[in-house]
Parts: structure tokens; C-alpha cells; sequence
């Protein structure tokens, strides 16, 4: 499924980057939330709306 995505998004190469970089940004740079709590939210959040990948 991932691969997939990727592949779609490599058509529009400035949006792989944009996407990138906001992942970056929300899981990497120092915030009040650790990374992995940072992970965890994500998690429970994709498996919330039926996020399966």
C-alpha cells in the first residue's frame, strides 16, 4: 500500500517534498511532546479513521 502511495506522489515531485517536510517537521523538530508519544498519536489517530496502512 505504501509503495503505491509513493508511487502516485512521485508524479508531483514537489509534493512528495511538501509532504515530507511536514512529517519532518511534526515528528522530528523539539516540541512539548516526545517522538514517540508524537507516533503513538498518529497511530491511534489513522487506526480511528480506518487507516489501515
Amino acid at each position: 500500500m505504501i509503495a503505491q502511495i509513493i508511487r502516485v506522489q512521485s508524479l508531483a515531485p514537489d509534493a512528495v517534498r511538501s509532504g515530507i517536510a511536514l512529517y519532518v517537521d511534526l515528528m522530528h523538530k523539539p516540541g512539548s511532546l516526545s517522538r514517540a508519544t508524537r507516533e503513538m498519536l498518529a497511530t491511534v489517530v489513522s487506526r480511528h479513521n480506518g487507516c489501515f496502512y
